[in-house]
């Protein structure tokens, strides 16, 4: 997962109405989630009736908002949201014994649909649900539906998507089946934020999230990469054929002096302080992203 984005223009919304109402709807999710319990259920019907205020303006917009007003990713609200839709009248019954994690996998679009009613009829007489049941109650009724006569060509179990098995380093077929469970565009979600060390991949399918990354985690993610960067800048020229001309005039020989330069340019830019003015939650000074390199550092211990 990438950096939040910076404040949300609600002038992008033409409509005042719409403009309140959706203002009302971040300050009720913010002080939910802030809330001593996980009011998710809650937090879900919020995010629908957002969705579907800005429904007919561009693509991308209710997602900025997202990020922006609610402080959620994209997989987390969109898993949210599924569960409100599906567990949404629970609300009415104040049944609150099901585990949040276990929600979005029984919401999701791949979940066996005789899981879900056989969760919803579970949570009816009052018995809890948790992750581990919710996942037991996935695998018994894919069975089921496998070993099923159909009368058209049977249903693949789950799989995981390609994009999410190339980000993913030797899973175990276990943490492969857990992935599987999950949307097609959350376990890509999931895999880039194990590929990118925000967690581990049993982490991944155990919530079904992408947490937040820290100042320090968005610092560590973007040094390497500028240095894996420069490595493969090195590695190319080091690729450079041979030829009489290549080393005439010292061509060669300079073309690698200015890319050393270059590389060194590029290191300038690798942040190895989180921000003293906001403490990495992302001001003017370091540009919004809450870190900021060596020199612009101790700048700011001058000033």
């Amino acid at each position: 997962m990438g950096e939040l984005t910076k404040d949300f223009d609600y002038n992008d919304i033409e409509d005042e109405d719409i403009r309140g109402k959706l203002s009302y709807f971040a300050g009720s999710i913010r002080k939910k989630k802030n809330a001593g319990n996980t009011l998710v259920l809650e937090i879900g019907a919020d995010l629908v009736a957002s969705q579907e205020l800005m429904s007919n303006h561009r693509n991308g917009i209710f997602v900025r908002w997202l990020n922006s007003e609610c402080r959620y990713s994209k997989s987390t609200a969109y898993n949210v949201i599924s569960a409100a839709r599906v567990f949404g009248h629970l609300l009415l019954s104040k049944v609150w014994t099901i585990d949040d994690t276990a929600m979005y996998l029984l919401a999701a679009d791949n979940c066996p649909e005789a899981a879900t009613e056989e969760a919803i009829k579970l949570l009816e007489k009052g018995e809890t649900i948790t992750h581990k049941m919710a996942k037991e109650l996935i695998t018994k009724n894919t069975i089921s539906a496998k070993s099923e006569p159909a009368e058209d060509e049977a249903s693949e179990p789950p799989q995981v998507v390609e994009e999410a098995m190339e980000l993913l380093d030797k899973p175990t077929d276990e943490q492969l089946t857990a992935l599987a469970q999950y949307e097609e565009e959350s376990q890509i979600e999931l895999a880039e934020s194990v590929a990118s060390g925000i967690q581990s991949l049993d982490q991944a399918v155990e919530t079904g999230d992408v947490p937040e990354e820290s100042a320090q985690q968005v610092m560590d993610r973007i040094n390497k990469a500028i240095e894996s960067h420069c490595r493969a800048l090195k590695k190319l020229f080091a690729s450079c054929p041979d030829d009489p001309w290549m080393e005439h005039a010292d061509y060669k020989k300079n073309a690698l002096s200015d890319l050393d330069l270059c590389c060194k340019q590029l290191r300038l830019a690798k942040c190895k302080h989180v921000c003293p003015d906001c403490e990495g939650a992302g001001c003017k000074y370091c540009l919004e992203t809450g870190r900021m390199p060596d020199h612009r550092y101790k700048q700011m211990a001058i000033q």
